[in-house]
């Protein structure tokens, strides 16, 4: 007898055996998801870790944790607010590199091809100053997560603040009575805006320095104020048309930051302080967050909203006064804010401070806002 199977009946059984899919083969694949999804997850907090201040419960921390000599403080101590980081939780930079201006297409060109993202674009706001005929730019972006930059600029020791909870930005001489002083974050603020301290070998006589107020606030030099030097809060653009021989800092500061996310953006999402204000901002002023600009003149200082500035600048967002002018920069391509640039007959920086309305009332209550035709005429 024949043992074989008809042809029919075993190919009928070949037929309707099931076919499974065998995922065992596609292992690589499954690490590929894996990686994605951790890449997009870490993106997604990475501003929130990066966040300093923002990303810390206030009231971790006392005044008197921070170690400082407070017993001559010329305020009272209750202005003074822990921001929940300690001292140095945010780390200034001292003497850091720069790289040339015109070296910025190249720089874009490698870092868009290796990490497809770019260094510095003409939106991009920036901290423009020029000593001596040296001029140097400090990005916004590195400077949210440093906030102060000791350097030296045209032979001049100078420190460069900025302050994301108030949006100021202020160019110091660090030259005080014969000594060069460096500065540090303090972990304390005023009116939600930076405190700084001078590193000294023993922190009893450090004192503790306000940025808007411009003055040692505590400690051995109480009342002693800062000399402001001219500065422009503007846009990389605009600032390299003005000075194309400029530098600027590079990214390369030692931290791996990334200096393309801004762990701000939702404090300027929600739209008011994080931190105690008092006075708070009267509630038939400017919006609370709205940015003000503070002229500096021999008479004192003059107040307009950028707003207004806007307003009256017109199409060719120049608004030309008596002895000055006032360049109203919107918000760039990138979203970056708005600017205001003040500068005499000459063309020459004038003197001033841009800053978000609650915080320059606060350290203020006396200002009052002009009308801009006005800054010429007081």
């Amino acid at each position: 007898m024949n043992s074989e199977k008809p042809q029919s009946e075993t190919g009928s059984s070949e037929a309707q055996e099931p076919r499974v899919l065998d995922l065992r083969g596609l292992w690589w694949l499954w690490c590929l998801v894996f990686i994605a999804m951790l890449a997009i997850s870490l993106r997604l907090l990475l501003p929130a870790m990066q966040e300093g201040g923002l990303a810390v419960r206030q009231g971790t921390l006392s005044l008197a944790d921070y170690g400082f000599s407070t017993d001559n403080s010329i305020i009272p101590l209750e202005q003074f607010t822990p921001s929940g980081l300690p001292r140095d939780g945010i780390r200034s930079l001292q003497d850091p590199p720069v790289v040339q201006g015109s070296e910025v297409p190249e720089i874009n060109k490698r870092e868009r091809r290796l990490y497809h993202r770019k260094f510095i674009v003409s939106g991009d706001r920036v901290v423009g100053v020029s000593i001596n005929g040296e001029q140097r730019a400090y990005q916004i972006n590195i400077l949210n997560y440093h906030e102060i930059v000791n350097d030296t600029l045209g032979g001049v020791p100078i420190a460069v603040v900025y302050c994301p909870l108030t949006d100021s930005a202020t160019v110091f001489s660090r030259e005080m009575d014969g000594e060069i002083l460096e500065f540090g974050s303090s972990g304390l603020l005023i009116n939600s805006n930076i405190v700084m301290y001078d590193r000294r070998p023993e922190l009893k006589r450090s004192s503790l320095w306000s940025q808007l107020q411009r003055r040692a606030v505590a400690g051995p030099m109480a009342g002693n104020g800062l000399e402001l030097l001219p500065a422009d809060l503007s846009h990389w653009g605009e600032w390299l048309a003005q000075y194309p021989d400029t530098t600027l800092l590079a990214r390369e500061t030692g931290e791996p930051r990334d200096y393309n996310s801004n762990p701000y953006l939702r404090y300027y999402e929600i739209g008011e302080p994080r931190f105690p204000v008092d006075p708070p901002p009267p509630l038939d002023g400017p919006e609370t967050m709205e940015r003000v600009f503070a002229l500096q003149d021999a008479a004192g200082w003059k107040l307009v909203s950028f707003a207004d500035v806007e307003r009256l600048a017109g199409d060719d967002r120049v608004l030309e006064l008596s002895g000055l002018s006032l360049q109203f920069i919107p918000y760039s391509s990138t979203l970056d804010p708005p600017a205001v640039i003040a500068r005499d007959a000459d063309g020459n920086c004038l003197t001033g401070i841009s800053a978000l309305w609650f915080a320059w009332h606060a350290m203020h209550p006396d200002a009052v806002l002009l009308d801009p035709s006005e800054l010429a005429s007081r």
